[in-house]
């Protein structure tokens, strides 16, 4: 059998829910197969942001949208809502947008400048670090006391190529320890030279937010179906559409995954002018000038280095960070921002603003999403199992100079189970042991 089958996860059963059903009952590591039931079921969900998005690393913010002290902006990592600000010492710090008092929202704008944050409930009042400045009627209210005990909750903030990314989890564990192999393709995006185009752009869909990781996870299989109607807009050229003779094989992407549940799809230089490659030329498989789009377990989605030319002959390169933020177990949030080179020409920045490509094959994925949650939402459909047995070759090392387990065109469902697979391990986690 294959090798994600038989390791270290077999038999775990993890959390018992409320009909006696488990988590590893829902989950078949042989068949590769997942129970629709856990895109729609409101205790799984529930379990899903202690077990995965209390621990999680989630890259929620590009480092040009503070550059100054007193910046910030609003994010969420999973269902909490965070404030990323600049210190007046320069560091970032991420706070929960609680107050210790009485759990008000101390934060109400999506973004500014501020030196300090006051609850509208009870006046109490914090800096950026998120210490508690003092509150009206102290001491009268509580004397002589120590508000060094009653600062925000703050998260542990790393960078990576230009991205913040938080975790509020009190481990030792790191962000490279939970990137793994995908921060060497991350590394690659080059988004640490890009400045966003502006706020997020958000689209709120009726839909589990695993529906869209699964495919961000290395779904090549469904743009010949779902994106055919941008294919006949001869907007992308894929298999299967009016006049195109190229196989999956021939598409020429790569996918690299990861135990800790990230993937990387590699596409063709080129993209997104997709064309189809000879399977038999020497340099079918080379690195060099490659697109990469990498998705970080649970919820992040990064693009990087998409080479672009002005009508003049001018060059330069975009990026995305997007966030799949979970709204309950049938709703996601799709937060997406634009990243451009910081020295492009105006012209370019006018003309990333204007593009809709893009808007237009997500909007396929929502629609798919959507029909998913529908169909998990069923007592019968939700037994239903979604299937991951499509499974591709590994490459050989040295066809390929990044790390991971590295898979070729044509791209099966590795990328997909590699995510369902660490999905699986965290929710069955141990916490209390851990």
């Amino acid at each position: 059998m294959n090798e994600i089958a038989h390791d270290a996860l077999a038999g775990r059963v993890g959390p018992v829910l409320r009909d006696g059903a488990t988590i590893g009952g829902l989950v078949d590591l042989e068949r590769r197969e997942v129970a629709m039931r856990v895109l729609s079921d409101p205790e799984i969900h529930r379990l899903e942001m202690q077990q995965i998005f209390g621990r999680a690393w989630m890259g929620i913010a590009h480092i040009g949208e503070i550059p100054s002290s007193g910046d910030f902006v609003l994010r969420h990592m999973g269902e909490d809502r965070v404030i990323v600000t600049r210190t007046p010492e320069g560091e970032i710090a991420v706070l929960l947008n609680v107050c210790s008092h009485r759990g008000f929202e101390v934060c109400q704008a999506d973004q500014g400048n501020a030196t300090s944050f006051k609850c509208p409930y009870h006046g109490w009042a914090f800096d950026s670090c998120g210490k508690l400045l003092g509150a009206p009627l102290d001491k009268e209210f509580y004397g002589d006391w120590d508000k060094s005990q009653y600062g925000l909750r703050r998260a542990r903030v790393a960078v990576r190529d230009g991205i913040i990314y938080a975790t509020f989890d009190t481990s030792d564990a790191t962000l490279d320890d939970w990137l793994g192999s995908a921060g060497w393709y991350l590394d690659l995006c080059g988004n640490d030279k890009r400045v966003p185009l502006g706020p997020p752009t958000r689209f709120y869909v009726n839909a589990n937010w695993k529906t869209f990781m699964d495919t961000a996870a290395g779904d090549d299989y469904h743009p010949v179906t779902l994106h055919r109607g941008v294919a006949e807009m001869g907007l992308v050229n894929l298999p299967g559409s009016p006049g195109n003779r190229s196989t999956l094989a021939s598409m020429n992407n790569v996918l690299a995954t990861n135990d800790q549940g990230n993937n990387t799809l590699a596409f063709a230089e080129g993209f997104p002018h997709i064309k189809s490659f000879d399977v038999n030329s020497e340099d079918f498989l080379a690195f060099k000038n490659r697109v990469v789009v990498t998705s970080v377990f649970p919820q992040t989605v990064v693009w990087g280095l998409i080479a672009k030319t002005l009508p003049n002959g001018t060059s330069y390169t975009t990026g995305t960070l997007t966030q799949i933020v979970p709204n309950g177990p049938d709703s996601y949030i799709f937060s997406t921002q634009y990243l451009i080179d910081r020295d492009a020409p105006e012209e370019a920045f006018e003309l990333e603003r204007a593009q809709t490509a893009g808007n237009i094959i997500a909007l396929d994925d929502f629609e798919a999403n959507a029909s998913q949650q529908r169909c998990s939402s069923g007592g019968i459909g939700q037994q239903q199992p979604m299937r991951y047995f499509a499974q591709g070759e590994r490459l050989k090392r040295k066809d390929w100079p990044g790390p991971g387990a590295v898979f070729a065109a044509p791209l099966k469902d590795d990328g997909q189970w590699y995510f369902w697979r660490r999905w699986f391990q965290l929710m069955t986690d141990d916490l209390r042991q851990a």
